[in-house]
């Protein structure tokens, strides 16, 4: 055995793809399809990049009349986040043949030093509260459970949502709706409700995700509306032009993370048919802080 991690090429996305269908079988996520490596390629050697990809390759290994084979992958991007830029975590997969191998530890060091080199204050991932092996992994490398200890929950829309929502706009006189990027590289957008003499009555901030099943899509950081004009339904009219956005860009799902206490939050999400993934499939929401970040690139 002789592995080495790189970056992923575009001529990887098949192999990838196929890595991701294994993943999928062994969540027992059956009803969910990933996407094809068409997709893949478009998507992280394209005109925009979406996600960042690195691989475990097993050089000794025999494959496709070749001394090569794909063992192992690890697939993210970067977003914001209140505190800085956030590492997000999608997939980490290894064969299973080359499981406890420290081939997973080194995937994902690879990762957080390549987002640590990226300002990236925290890491967070999503695992299914089953999985026992990877929960047990993760804490033990520091990450924190903020489901259990702060009540997070993991919450979409699907396609018919948001067809729903960027169809409807329950205002009589909606307020002006812009939009500013934050950064040349687009971290994250915001869309700012305000009134016709110019005062700020709102904004929705959000970034660009990626996943393996969804593709590109995006994620709501924050909804906030001044408490004065919460009755003045702006935030389903911010809501509704994000979705629009993602009806022209021909992306069919978006999520966000919603903590338990934020009751308002909910109501609204719920009523808008937001589904809660945590209850619905079982998924935890964690996170590993910068200083876990860096004790385990140096370990």
């Amino acid at each position: 055995m002789s592995i080495t991690i790189r970056k992923a090429q575009m001529g990887d996305c098949p192999k990838i793809i196929d890595m991701v269908q294994d993943l999928i079988n062994y969540s027992d996520m059956s009803f969910k399809q990933p996407i094809d490596a068409k997709t893949l390629e478009e998507d992280g050697f394209g005109e925009r990049i979406y996600y960042r990809c690195l691989v475990a390759e097993d050089k000794s290994a025999k494959e496709g009349g070749e001394f090569r084979r794909l063992v192992g992958y690890v697939l993210y991007h970067l977003r914001f986040s209140w505190s800085g830029r956030a590492a997000c975590l999608e997939d980490l997969y290894v064969s299973p043949a080359y499981r406890s191998h420290g081939i997973g530890t080194g995937l994902w060091k690879a990762m957080l030093q390549d987002t640590i080199l990226e300002g990236a204050s925290s890491c967070t991932f999503s695992v299914l509260k089953w999985n026992a092996p990877s929960l047990a992994f993760y804490k033990s490398k520091g990450a924190v459970d903020l489901t259990a200890c702060r009540g997070y929950m993991a919450y979409s829309f699907d396609a018919d949502a948001m067809r729903t929502i960027a169809t409807t706009d329950d205002l009589d006189a909606p307020p002006e709706l812009s939009a500013a990027v934050t950064s040349s590289r687009a971290w994250c957008e915001l869309l700012l409700a305000t009134s016709a003499s110019g005062e700020l009555l709102g904004f929705l901030l959000y970034s660009v995700s990626y996943s393996t099943v969804d593709g590109a899509h995006f994620y709501i950081n924050d909804l906030y509306v001044e408490p004065k004009h919460r009755r003045n339904k702006i935030a389903s009219s911010l809501l509704s032009k994000l979705m629009q956005r993602s009806e022209a860009l021909r992306w069919h799902f978006c999520d966000m993370v919603v903590a338990a206490g934020q009751e308002a939050a909910l109501e609204f999400f719920r009523h808008h048919q937001a589904v809660n993934l945590s209850e619905a499939e079982g998924w935890v929401h964690m996170m590993l802080e910068r200083q876990h970040m860096e004790a385990l690139v140096d370990s």
